[in-house]
């Protein structure tokens, strides 16, 4: 992964965990990654990793519910602040600082991972590597929850195209004037190729034209 890809889309939000405005908008986990949990926890899963935790609310949130929690980013502040929140619920997460294409964990270590709103940060590679990573440490018959920038969204195709369906708006809002990488569903199969995909929607989110894919795959016990 080059150093103009995810690097920027980290120092970004790395900035944004360290002001208090704001937090609030991403301290409520969304009802798909808990309702998720539930289903794993009663198949008799335990363990979980939330991929580019920022402030931790799907660790947290699994955690709550009873799973042994892991959550890595390359936020510091972020990190921080889920190791804050972790304690006044009086719950465990453990945080480690990684990269979504390098995850420091043994192969089929987890029942669920969740990379929410993540790895399309980046080109197709750096998506499809991060993909990988994420099928290597899913145990067979897990489960993965992803969103991904759907290309009915309408930022798609403004900016500086810089690799297929991967926008830089140099001057846009928020983390935009990084790398975002814009797929329909061919590009989802493609980019996962080991893993069964179980359900996909492409959803509105808050603001006006904010399509994203909410994706659960499962990793096949063979291949």
């Amino acid at each position: 992964m080059t150093e103009t890809s995810t690097a920027g889309a980290y120092q970004h939000w790395d900035q944004q965990w360290r002001r208090t405005e704001g937090i609030t908008t991403w301290a409520q986990p969304d009802p798909d990654v808990t309702a998720l949990g539930e289903k794993v926890l009663a198949a008799g899963g335990r363990r979980c990793l939330d991929v580019g935790c920022g402030i931790g609310r799907h660790a947290l949130a699994l955690a709550d519910l009873g799973f042994e929690a892991h959550a890595i980013d390359r936020s510091e502040a972020g990190l921080a602040r889920v190791a804050v929140e972790a304690a006044r619920r009086k719950v465990d997460v453990t945080t480690r600082m990684a990269d979504m294409t390098s995850l420091p964990y043994p192969d089929g270590s987890f029942d669920v991972v969740v990379a929410w709103n993540v790895i399309y940060h980046g080109t197709p590679a750096d998506a499809a590597t991060a993909a990988l990573e994420i099928t290597r440490v899913l145990r067979p018959g897990g489960q993965y929850l992803s969103t991904m920038l759907s290309k009915h969204n309408a930022q798609y195709g403004r900016g500086e195209q810089i690799a297929p369906d991967v926008f830089v708006q140099h001057d846009g809002p928020e983390d935009k004037a990084h790398p975002h990488l814009y797929t329909d569903m061919g590009d989802i199969l493609r980019l996962h190729p080991h893993l069964r995909l179980v359900s996909a929607a492409d959803r509105e989110h808050e603001q006006p034209g904010s399509f994203h894919w909410h994706l659960v795959f499962e990793k096949p016990f063979s291949t």
